[in-house]
């Protein structure tokens, strides 16, 4: 592929990517997401690529009310770190709320395509285990998903402590600039309070299950690489 080609499906992907970021319309942003991880996947370009200048900023991917599964919460939160963010619970009422992701931009739109792509590998892990083992599919799915929280908090922990210096969405780790998010993060939410860490529990299925749900989706001929 020619720079000149490669420049001009960059530009496409840029657009499909701000198109489903400027809908309120679910599934409209999901096509058009889909179609973008579907161009990067074919000609081999990176979240990095498509976003060179990677300005850190935060993004509202994610509201909910107190019923809805707790789950859901918990994976956006240890995506988003996974990737290179922070996340900040924000209360939009007395019932509902939001995550807001900080980052820069190629970690917070990695986030957001992984997001569908990871929970349907849960959905299908807890069905067929739910299937198995006779019980109740949406309990298994939550078990599933808080096996795969705890696996993503583990991880983060390790490429922590393997490379605890930050690096640029190029790099091996794909972390980011922790002090300027640091500071937007106090900017935004000055008056925020540590959340309180609870708990879970898991079987031993469902953390079988969870180690098998892949976290890339993008693959170069020397090793899988995040998509950022």
């Amino acid at each position: 592929m020619t720079e000149q080609s490669k420049d001009k499906i960059t530009k496409i992907i840029k657009a499909l990517l701000a198109k489903a970021a400027g809908t309120d319309n679910e599934a409209e942003a999901s096509i058009f997401a889909a179609k973008a991880h579907e161009m990067m996947e074919r000609y081999q370009i990176e979240v990095s690529d498509v976003l060179r200048d990677d300005p850190i900023d935060r993004s509202k991917p994610y509201s909910a009310t107190t019923s809805s599964p707790s789950y859901k919460k918990l994976l956006w939160r240890s995506l988003a770190r996974y990737y290179g963010c922070k996340t900040m619970l924000y209360w939009t009422g007395a019932t509902t709320y939001e995550i807001h992701i900080i980052g820069r931009e190629s970690a917070r739109v990695t986030s957001e395509l992984m997001y569908p792509f990871i929970m349907k590998q849960v959905r299908e892990a807890g069905r067929k285990l739910a299937e198995r083992n006779g019980e109740k599919a949406e309990a298994v799915i939550r078990d599933v998903a808080n096996a795969l929280i705890l696996r993503l908090d583990r991880l983060t922990a390790e490429q922590k402590q393997a490379d605890p210096a930050p690096v640029t969405a190029s790099g091996k780790n794909a972390l980011v600039a922790t002090n300027a998010i640091n500071a937007l993060m106090k900017e935004l939410y000055p008056k925020s309070k540590p959340g309180t860490a609870r708990g879970i529990g898991t079987s031993g299925d469902a953390r079988g299950a969870a180690e098998g749900i892949s976290l890339h989706r993008q693959t170069t001929t020397n090793s899988t690489k995040r998509l950022t």
